[in-house]
């Protein structure tokens, strides 16, 4: 039970984190430079892409608590 504690303290965390972030940039970000809603969906993909390994290492920790 320890380590699932443990995993879902680093996926909150990193939650809080990120969330606190794209608060800030989202904001500085569209004051520089409005975006169309096609372009934000783009971004986003590539975000969604270049975070991926990140997340998949957590869904390996939790799959392997079973």
């Amino acid at each position: 039970m320890k380590d699932v504690q443990a995993i879902l303290r680093e996926i909150v965390n990193d939650l809080e984190k990120t969330a606190a972030g794209l608060t800030v940039l989202s904001a500085d970000v569209l004051k520089l430079s409005p975006k169309t809603g096609y372009e934000m969906r783009d971004l986003m993909n590539i975000a969604y892409e270049n975070n991926r390994q990140v997340y998949d290492g957590l869904r390996i920790k939790i799959e392997n608590l079973t």
